[in-house]
């Protein structure tokens, strides 16, 4: 669910954020079991995002939308500490570019396995992609034999080139290792 904004808008077409982290507070109550992500960081709201993901077991953050050079601190060190748990990578592509986003995530100096569950494994476990594959390591389902790495821009059909594991991919979409 959206819970913060990530635009600025023309003063000549006022728009409403659509929601704040707050929301979510009584839909997870209702629902414990319902999984839910606030998207966008809950910026300007970070701290009330964080609050309702500390508060309750399956509210998860979404960090797409706002590069991370430009996260509050605090948020910063949430996906470092406890909340290393409660985070997914996103960039809302095409608004943040994959490689620069990950450069930006590297020089934050998370802590290595808060790093691989911001980026990889916080995302298998809350969709439970473990059970679907039937394996806890990541494995493209349209290319099994690839290796865990990811493009910039991967081709989405079987019938695309896929590059070789350690073969650099066209242009600037060299592969990203999320180990």
């Amino acid at each position: 669910m959206q819970v913060g904004q990530s635009m600025i808008y023309a003063p000549e077409y006022p728009c409403e954020s659509v929601g704040r982290p707050i929301s979510l507070d009584p839909i997870a109550c209702d629902f414990p079991g319902l999984k839910l992500i606030g998207i966008h960081v809950g910026i300007p709201w970070v701290d009330e995002m964080i609050a309702m993901a500390w508060k309750h077991e399956h509210v998860y953050i979404g960090c797409d939308a706002h590069r991370p050079k430009y996260w509050p601190a605090s948020f910063t060190r949430y996906i470092n500490s406890y909340g290393q748990n409660k985070v997914i990578f996103g960039t809302d592509y095409p608004v943040l570019p994959f490689k620069r986003t990950i450069e930006d995530i590297d020089a934050l100096g998370l802590k290595p396995e808060a790093r691989r569950k911001l980026l990889r494994d916080n995302t298998i476990r809350i969709y439970g992609l473990e059970d679907k594959w039937g394996q806890s390591d990541y494995s493209d389902p349209i290319y099994p034999d690839s290796d865990p790495v990811f493009f910039e821009s991967r081709p989405r059909s079987p019938g695309q080139k896929q590059p070789a594991p350690g073969e650099a991919a066209p242009a600037d979409n060299r592969p990203i290792s999320l180990r």
